[in-house]
């Protein structure tokens, strides 16, 4: 595709893509962009590489530059070379004794729409949104198992409650800012949507860039080399989006219907920073993390720390509730079933802390945490080897589903 017909296309997606069309026409980023793609010449793996250069998923004004440019769907397609890419970076950078990959990329062809096409009809899926875990200070008694899944509450920030298992919002925030501080430069002026292993990442305006490459990480860590989950992922239009800082959950239109709702432990939604798995009205299969949550966001207080991840949580619930196999769903139930006969409400100090008994969704997402050593927070067990001395069956499974490839039927691939 010729650089001149990248303006063409912008016409016929204009309805697809939010763009402000009173953008000045010589802004630095407008221009530097124009520059871009008449020298990468149509083709995206080219633009991607020239958009790295220039600063990546960390430069909002590049990327707003891109959708003014050449629409959603274009963009889009450009956004996932530069994950890709940064990706490969990264993995060369991290084992340099290593042969890096090879860097010529897929077939070279014009842009085109990246958005996922919707396949079969989905299992069936929980009934109710997953929350995180609210965190406590003091652990309170459990209820019986529900079968709606939250993230561990925590304490609610000032502005809006923090949670992706609902935080409480009657105490003030007590952890440290979550996740680790980055310099954050500007933010999307319009929406930007890419995919990554089969997931379709939703960065709303007002989100951060940056945050869609660290989510991309976490994405990578848990199904990257899970062809069964991806497989099931596209088939279900799984979403994650991105919740900006200073946005409530429910004030996005893909989690609108959680408005006036509440948790199965007694949250409102719209103070809730992030949700395991709910069908949004664009029939996604939507689950949500906030911003905040990912990186330390200036003038926003997480109510979780930087030891604990919401985003690997609710990705372990979207997991567990469409894309392990049978005989893995099986097991999840028996070990949970078991570890209840011997220790009730974690009674005994058994679990990875008390939220993981309440039920079986809780059980694997914190358990998830643990072995990925990111589930710290108040008097949490942590890391591989305190699931591995409590929980040996989890440890086990979550061992050969972790860091075993899986194939499109979900069978181990054997090297």
């Amino acid at each position: 595709m010729s650089a001149s017909s990248y303006s063409d296309q912008q016409q016929h997606s204009a309805t697809a893509a939010t763009v402000d069309a009173a953008e000045p026409a010589q802004t630095p980023a407008t221009l530097d962009m124009r520059s871009m793609i008449a020298q990468s010449g149509g083709d995206p793996v080219r633009l991607a590489q020239l958009i790295l250069a220039h600063g990546g998923l960390s430069n909002a004004n590049i990327l707003n530059a891109l959708h003014a440019q050449l629409g959603m769907q274009n963009a889009t397609r450009v956004t996932t070379e530069v994950l890709r890419l940064q990706h490969r970076l990264n993995e060369v950078q991290s084992a340099p004794a290593e042969q890096p990959a090879s860097s010529s990329g897929p077939t070279k062809a014009p842009l085109t729409s990246a958005t996922p096409a919707a396949s079969a009809a989905p299992e069936t899926l929980a009934t109710q949104p997953q929350v995180t875990p609210q965190p406590q200070v003091t652990p309170q008694a459990q209820a019986a198992p529900q079968t709606q899944t939250a993230l561990p509450p925590t304490h609610a920030p000032t502005h809006h409650a923090t949670a992706t298992h609902a935080p409480t919002a009657h105490a003030p925030a007590t952890h440290t800012p979550a996740a680790d501080s980055v310099q954050l430069e500007g933010t999307l002026n319009q929406q930007i949507e890419t995919e990554v292993c089969g997931v379709i990442i939703t960065a709303p305006v007002g989100v951060h860039p940056s945050m869609i490459a660290r989510v991309t990480a976490i994405i990578i860590q848990e199904v990257g080399t899970n062809r069964f989950a991806q497989d099931r992922f596209r088939s279900e239009r799984v979403s994650l989006v991105i919740i900006p800082a200073h946005v409530a959950m429910t004030d996005l239109p893909e989690l609108a219907q959680l408005r006036g709702q509440h948790t199965f432990d007694g949250r409102d939604w719209s103070t809730v920073r992030g949700v395991g798995g709910t069908r949004s009205r664009n029939h996604r299969y939507t689950f949500a993390v906030a911003e905040e949550t990912l990186a330390n966001v200036p003038g926003v207080k997480s109510t979780y720390p930087a030891t604990y991840s919401v985003a690997m949580h609710e990705l372990a619930h979207v997991l567990n509730d469409m894309a392990l196999t049978r005989s893995q769903r099986t097991r999840v139930q028996a070990l949970y079933r078991e570890h209840q006969s011997r220790d009730r409400g974690d009674a005994a100090g058994t679990w990875t802390d008390q939220y993981a008994s309440s039920n079986e969704d809780e059980y694997f997402a914190q358990a998830t945490n643990t072995f990925f050593g990111r589930n710290q927070m108040s008097n949490n067990r942590n890391g591989r080897d305190a699931l591995r001395a409590t929980d040996p069956g989890m440890y086990e499974l979550l061992v050969e589903l972790y860091e075993s490839p899986r194939d499109r039927r979900g069978d181990t691939i054997v090297a």
